[in-house]
């Protein structure tokens, strides 16, 4: 890896906060060599101010004032908030319910009947078969003799 390379990493290493103070101060005096890196270093430790950096994204004050006075008229009006946190009361307790049963479910033991002991009768027959089938090798004594 080259000195551009390795400084680049660690520029992006200080930009995400990963490096010390005196690390930091070590990655600057590396880029004192370096005019168009510590040129770019700085302007990414410098940052932009918020409202600068989002213009487009400034809220219409008349949105601000409606939101204001929503929040202002919410203590006097809980109802719509009462309802949504008994709502998630509900919602949790039936959640919690519903996992119970489905355990309580699993852990009875379920009976076995006639076609269960079937099934595993035939499986155990194949098993058996498969393993004869693939341990069977032709002894010396079993060769055909030719007459």
């Amino acid at each position: 890896m080259n000195d551009n390379n390795l400084l680049e990493t660690r520029i992006t290493q200080a930009i995400d906060g990963l490096l010390n103070e005196q690390q930091l101060s070590v990655l600057e005096a590396d880029l004192q060599s370096y005019p168009e890196l510590l040129t770019e270093y700085r302007m990414q430790m410098g940052g932009l101010p918020l409202r600068s950096a989002y213009t487009e994204v400034q809220p219409d004050p008349f949105a601000v004032g409606r939101l204001r006075q929503k929040m202002r008229s919410a203590s006097q009006d809980q109802w719509q908030y009462d309802v949504i946190n008994i709502f998630k009361r509900y919602v949790l307790a039936s959640g919690l319910g519903v996992i119970l049963i489905f355990a309580v479910i699993h852990a009875i033991p379920s009976p076995i009947d006639e076609t269960d002991l079937i099934d595993y009768e035939i499986t155990t027959l194949f098993e058996s078969l498969e393993q004869d089938a693939l341990s069977w090798s032709v002894s010396d004594n079993e060769t055909p003799s030719k007459k």
